[in-house]
């Protein structure tokens, strides 16, 4: 009997290491999940593995402490999935299939993929900013905007409507004509209307306005106003009134230059130097982190104060984000929400993009997918009761909104002419009343909401001149106060 047991003890001593390190196939909190990675993170072979492994640890652990406290069947799945995952992680790590050694040669041609995509990147940004460095901008065009119910309507408009801004941001011009008009069961069928076309210039820190026309037109019984305001356009219609303004607020508006001369200096150092290198490698699949050397460069151009140096801790990415080859791939769990794209090229060498996200653990979650392809830019998104779905190509955009079956919006762009634009927006939304005793909705309004607006962007030189005319504007001041007594 005594060798029996002494066997027996040796079979179970030599069993206990096959118990103790195998890890569950999931966990549901976070507290479990923290009790069997650490002594696994803590066997890691480098400062920089274990501070990896434990950023990707707190983003599981933080997941499912919201999931628990979800009370929606999804936080359920949501949990076990994210449990699952998490102990596939800790299983990976135990495993040995990272690997922290990444030679020189393979940090290289991994930094080097990642920055031929910041290269297009940054392509794009810059011809935008060399326009607006080198020219001044004119935006021209018209505005026109109407709101219809059972009870109440009105209509607003912009025509003309031009804005001009200098190339070194130190004059403005703004100059455009506003209509409005109102009407609807409200005012018992009468309706009331106002035009006004004036023009704001602004040259450094001085300011002048003026109003060149004026129309208003009322049938509700608003007669003393509208007399008093008719009144007053008229003793200042023609007259440009001068303003100094705070240097501050000058200053605010020419920061845009500031920043363009600082974009550009970023722009430079992202045609060279990758964002991302590698922390560790699994298979042929290269973990990816912030580069420190490329994050201090960019903060010094920013000119980002407080930051001397940057933790480990803070270049840590804890989502998988991954590359093989020329292909990024990200997988994202966070509270609330789940989210997977793919970075890649086509056989032609340009850039595909795939994002999808969905809110998890909770009622009627959104979902929503973004993709690029070589001819287009698609997005959809939707819910239980609503589904967007949106495309825009090189000379178009147009996208729909939908309750159930029935459309309830609709957005379109077009491409005129060289940088302009037309745009057509509609939205219509009923509002209803709901019957508690017979358990029914019923109809009480319909209201629809119409949008539309053509622009023409313009680069070259325009000349802003200030008049050698004009009031002070404490003469305004003056006529607006004596108005209202």
């Amino acid at each position: 009997m005594q060798k029996i047991s002494r066997y027996l003890s040796l079979g179970i001593i030599a069993m206990m290491p096959v118990w103790t390190t195998h890890a569950a196939s999931t966990i549901t909190s976070a507290s479990a999940l923290g009790r069997e990675a650490t002594p696994v993170i803590q066997s890691l072979p480098t400062p920089t593995a274990r501070a990896w492994a434990t950023a990707r640890i707190n983003m599981y652990k933080n997941a499912l402490k919201s999931a628990q406290r979800s009370y929606s069947s999804d936080g359920r799945t949501y949990q076990r999935e994210v449990g699952t995952e998490a102990m596939e992680y800790i299983r990976a790590l135990q495993n040995g299939d990272y690997t922290y050694t990444i030679s020189d040669e393979e940090r290289r041609a991994t930094e080097a993929t990642i920055v031929s995509y910041q290269k297009e990147l940054v392509r794009a940004i810059r011809e935008y900013i060399t326009q607006v460095q080198e020219n001044d901008t004119r935006e021209s065009g018209n505005i026109h905007m109407t709101f219809n119910s059972n009870e109440l309507g009105f209509d607003l408009e912009f025509d003309p409507f031009s804005v001009i801004n200098s190339q070194d941001m130190r004059k403005t011009e703004v100059e455009m004509g506003i209509k409005y008009r109102i009407y609807g069961k409200w005012f018992d069928g009468k309706s009331a209307s106002m035009y006004a076309r004036g023009k704001i210039l602004r040259v450094d820190n001085h300011l002048y306005i003026t109003l060149h026309d004026y129309s208003v037109i009322s049938t509700i019984d608003w007669v003393k106003m509208i007399d008093d305001v008719k009144a007053f356009l008229e003793k200042i219609k023609w007259k440009t009134y001068h303003q100094k303004l705070d240097k501050e607020m000058v200053e605010s508006m020419q920061d845009w230059q500031k920043w363009i001369e600082s974009m550009e200096k970023v722009l430079k150092k992202l045609e060279t130097a990758s964002l991302l290198t590698p922390v560790a490698r699994q298979g042929s699949d290269y973990i990816l982190m912030f580069r420190k050397s490329t994050i201090l460069d960019l903060a010094r151009l920013t000119k980002t104060s407080g930051i001397a140096d940057v933790q480990l801790k803070n270049l840590l990415i804890p989502t998988d984000l991954r590359m093989n080859g020329t292909t990024v791939i990200l997988n994202w769990r966070t509270p609330g929400l789940q989210v997977s794209g793919k970075l890649s090229r086509d056989t032609s060498g340009t850039a595909l993009l795939e994002i999808d996200g969905q809110e998890r653990a909770t009622y009627d979650p959104w979902k929503w997918k973004l993709s690029r392809t070589p001819g287009y830019w698609a997005f959809a998104m939707s819910s239980e009761e609503y589904t967007v779905d949106a495309k825009a190509t090189a000379t178009s955009a147009e996208a729909t909104v939908k309750e159930g079956n029935k459309t309830i919006a609709t957005a379109r762009i077009d491409e005129t002419w060289l940088n302009a634009w037309s745009y057509n927006m509609q939205a219509s939304w009923d509002i209803f009343s709901y019957d508690w005793e017979n358990d029914t909705r019923k109809p009480e309004d319909t209201m629809t909401l119409r949008i539309w607006w053509a622009l023409k962007r313009e680069f070259g030189n325009f000349t802003l001149t200030p008049p050698t005319l004009y009031e002070e504007m404490s003469r305004l001041q003056e006529q607006l106060e004596s108005m209202s007594e």
